[in-house]
């Protein structure tokens, strides 16, 4: 996956872009460039930009393994944006591994604006991300 991303000190969010194939190696590549950034802080939210991506190539297991793996506090807000029903189920998938390891700040959503809007928003205790619409 050619990834790029952006920190952005002011609004304290990572912005990843993804394009073409996603594979094990290119997430775990990223993570340790985040990781050794030294404008990056575990506390920034995360906007992760998908639908550049052509193909993920990652199994099961390999999905399991990233949600034991972070680079970022377990309050930090992580917007998943993706280009289909399959990038979507697979970001899913994720987001549930992570939720049984503690993080519930991650969401899926199919628009750029509305992962927007959730990150910026500041939640009151207990709510909940809104559901996205299903698309026809």
């Amino acid at each position: 996956m050619p990834a790029s991303y952006r920190i952005d000190r002011v609004k304290r969010r990572v912005t990843t872009v993804g394009a073409g194939t996603v594979s094990w190696d290119d997430i775990i590549s990223h993570m340790e460039s985040l990781a050794k950034d030294p404008d990056f802080q575990p506390t920034f939210t995360q906007l992760l930009d998908f639908t550049g991506v052509t193909r993920v190539d990652l199994n099961h297991d390999q999905i399991f393994e990233l949600a034991k793996r972070t680079v970022f506090s377990k309050g930090s807000k992580r917007a998943f944006v993706t280009a289909n029903a399959y990038q979507y189920g697979m970001s899913r998938m994720f987001q549930s591994y992570r939720k049984m390891f503690g993080t519930e700040a991650i969401h899926v959503f199919r628009g750029l604006e509305e992962a927007e809007r959730w990150l910026e928003h500041k939640d009151e205790p207990g709510e909940r991300a809104p559901v996205p619409a299903r698309r026809a």
